[in-house]
């Protein structure tokens, strides 16, 4: 939320300040992404044709378990956002994704999967988080209503002395992770569902524990779970019948080509750039965006109503790695935004400010300017 220009001491002129006034929409990169606009979706057909038969499967009663592997940067996100692009109308999708600090905090992708499943906002006060709760099991099955206090619990939603406070932990569990199971299975009843749970190499002991109850759970349901991680994840669900993995490669030369061309347009003195560009990239997606980004940045590439090139190709920086690219953003810092940047990549992944300002040599106004 803007308010007016503001003088600031220290700096010379007036600047915007904004008010946190709470959580925004977005909750990955790949949702920024979607609102900055994606590029060509190419050269993923068959693993479409793949999820679409998985999920008629699933609406015919014999639920499906999907699991799509790949490393980062070759498209998971994406293909599950085109997946769901194409569902047919009456299925119902939940969604949760996890986060790289996610082993750390149990239950976080469970909890934003059921907040948003029970419509919960932001602003709820625990009273009204309750009657939505409380309406939506009770419109699905009143038989469900043991399942509320458990609900509640995992979902903080306590008023006055907490009824499991003296349950055995162990035992709260799994009656937890069973009230969860059956809210699912009997929400399947009434419309097909297709349940998502992104990037499982982040994610906690207890959504695991939850994904192993869905996926012993689901076969006679109709329910899709799809899921997707990097090859280091490791699980127990090879030997069931309804799972199915698909190994997500990097793109061909020719679907390669295409999202090239959809990104810098098909000038024939580009083609040469372009077999670099693949040759470098083996055909990842983000790595193929990332740097036809970076040879904009340097002004290698140059767009004037159509792309040019403004350098032959030995004159052409272009990283090997995705962590070439972020070194070469990083090379274009002045030396103070490095030396800030090397102390916080010491300090780990977040640090209080206050530490920052007694470690950081940099006055406080130049400090703050350095961090934006």
């Amino acid at each position: 939320m803007p308010w007016d220009r503001t003088a600031i001491r220290g700096i010379s002129e007036a600047i915007e300040v904004y008010e946190v006034s709470g959580l925004g929409t977005l909750r990955t990169h790949f949702e920024l992404s979607t609102r900055r606009g994606l590029t060509k979706f190419v050269g993923r057909e068959s693993e479409l044709n793949q999820m679409r038969r998985a999920l008629e499967l699933a609406r015919s009663g014999q639920g499906q378990m999907v699991a799509v592997v790949a490393e980062a940067g070759t498209g998971k996100s994406r293909l599950y956002y085109e997946f769901k692009a194409t569902l047919p109308a009456g299925c119902k999708v939940l969604e949760a994704y996890s986060v790289s600090h996610g082993k750390a905090s149990a239950w976080l992708p469970v909890l934003e999967l059921l907040r948003n499943y029970f419509g919960i906002a932001e602003g709820d006060d625990a009273a009204a988080r309750c009657d939505k709760v409380s309406a939506v099991v009770g419109a699905l099955d009143p038989a469900l209503q043991d399942t509320l206090q458990y609900v509640f619990g995992l979902l903080g939603i306590v008023e006055g002395a907490d009824p499991l406070a003296q349950m055995d932990p162990q035992t709260k569990r799994q009656r937890t992770l069973d009230a969860i199971k059956r809210i699912v299975l009997r929400e399947s009843v009434n419309q097909p569902l297709v349940v998502i749970f992104e990037d499982l190499h982040w994610i906690d002991e207890q959504t695991q524990a939850l994904l192993d109850l869905l996926a012993d759970s689901i076969a006679n349901a109709r329910v899709l779970l799809l899921v997707n991680y990097r090859p280091e994840y490791r699980h127990e669900w090879g030997n069931k019948s309804h799972y199915v993995q698909i190994g997500l490669k990097p793109l061909g030369r020719e679907s390669a080509e295409k999202l090239l061309t959809a990104l810098v347009g098909d000038a024939v003195e580009l083609l040469p750039l372009k077999r670099l560009i693949i040759e470098r990239t083996g055909g990842n997606p983000f790595f193929i965006e990332e740097i036809v980004q970076a040879l904009f940045d340097d002004s290698a590439l140059v767009r004037n109503g159509v792309v040019k090139v403004t350098r032959s190709l030995s004159q052409l920086r272009l990283p090997p790695t995705v962590q070439g690219i972020l070194a070469s953003r990083i090379d274009r810092l002045s030396a103070g935004q490095k030396d800030l940047l090397q102390m916080l990549a010491v300090m780990g992944r977040e640090a209080p400010l206050n530490l920052i300002r007694q470690v950081a040599v940099a006055a406080e106004p130049q400090l703050q300017r350095m961090l934006a």
